[in-house]
């Protein structure tokens, strides 16, 4: 029986968050727009669900992803938009995030660090999975392409110009995922939603 509702919890925590992440993947919610890339908070469902329900929770970094390649064909955004239409951009790193978060949850909580250190660590962790990722096959698999498209307004080069969007934005979004993800999972265990481990 006890197991039963465990598998009920877990299935309810993953529709919540699929359903946030839809929410968050096509409206403003999910995104901070900028002329050049637009700076994702989409992916911070993920990171609470593999926190709160564990592996499972790494289907929700796979439907982000999807998410974001469907996007990228159906309405692409910036300069860097139409590259993420490539699953490689788009699918994995999402999907990643879920994996590092969720093993930096679980190491993490072999030690003595307190349960909101823990949290926000992970988060950070996790954040910073989906930037390094995202920019880091961008320039690998596209430098060439952006470079051809947009040299014009890097005059820096594209490694230069995507480490400064690593500053900006990839710092605004690690900040504000390890704020949110802390408050939200921690309120979510308050509230007897999933695991204490």
């Amino acid at each position: 029986m006890k197991k039963s509702k465990f598998s009920v919890k877990t299935i309810a925590i993953c529709a919540m968050m699929f359903a946030i992440t839809i929410i968050m993947s096509f409206t403003f919610l999910g995104t901070v727009p900028t002329p050049f890339v637009n700076a994702s908070i989409a992916f911070l469902p993920t990171m609470v669900a593999v926190m709160l329900i564990g592996p499972a929770g790494m289907l929700v970094g796979v439907f982000a992803g999807l998410l974001s390649m469907i996007r990228a064909f159906t309405m692409p955004m910036g300069i860097l938009g139409p590259y993420f239409q490539n699953p490689i951009i788009s699918v994995f790193p999402r999907a990643m995030i879920g994996v590092t978060t969720y093993f930096s949850y679980r190491i993490l909580g072999k030690t003595r660090v307190p349960d909101v250190i823990r949290v926000g660590l992970s988060a950070i962790i996790g954040s910073m999975t989906n930037t390094t990722l995202v920019l880091g096959l961008l320039y690998i698999i596209y430098a060439r392409d952006i470079m051809a498209a947009a040299g014009d307004i890097m005059p820096g080069g594209v490694a230069v110009w995507l480490l400064g969007i690593a500053a900006s934005n990839g710092l605004g979004e690690v900040a504000i995922n390890a704020f949110l993800v802390t408050i939200v999972v921690l309120g979510m265990r308050k509230a007897g939603l999933g695991r204490e481990d």
